[in-house]
């Protein structure tokens, strides 16, 4: 298991940290509904900042990022309809 500085310095650098309000219930990179407390299962956005995650139990706070950024690498936004392909 990474340390939690290791991984919020990876989240940081995929951009998956963002502070969310208690009424946003939809993913603002993806647009799929959030889960509990922000975390996007199909992109891996995390809905809280470094701030509010070091206030976090260490281990719940690693596992949270550690599950994101696997989610974050492994998913590839969708194709704009209607976007010229790179072959013309």
């Amino acid at each position: 298991m990474a340390e939690l500085s290791e991984l919020i310095a990876e989240a940081k650098r995929l951009d998956i940290l963002r502070s969310l309000r208690a009424i946003d219930v939809h993913c603002p990179t993806c647009g799929s509904r959030l889960h509990a407390f922000g975390e996007c299962q199909r992109c891996g956005m995390v809905g809280s900042d470094e701030t509010q995650l070091r206030r976090l139990d260490p281990a719940m706070a690693s596992s949270l990022l550690e599950r994101s950024i696997a989610r974050r690498k492994a998913w590839t936004p969708p194709t704009r309809a209607g976007a010229k392909s790179e072959e013309r």
